[in-house]
């Protein structure tokens, strides 16, 4: 019976898909945290933006 999977095979092939699993998710986390870190930069520099155009409004 060269085709049976042992209890052992089955195990393994589970541990593995849960490893795959999980690094999947940690690539997703990461990509969620620096998307999240790119969309506040940009809502800062449109801050800074317009305060300096209002200062320049304002000022002579």
């Amino acid at each position: 019976m060269p085709f049976s999977k042992t209890n052992r095979d089955i195990r393994r092939a589970e541990t593995r898909a849960l490893i795959e699993a999980l690094e999947e998710e940690d690539r997703l986390d990461r990509r969620a945290g620096l998307r999240t870190f790119f969309l506040a930069l940009a809502q800062v520099s449109v801050a800074v933006i317009a305060v300096t155009a209002f200062i320049a409004m304002v000022l002579p």
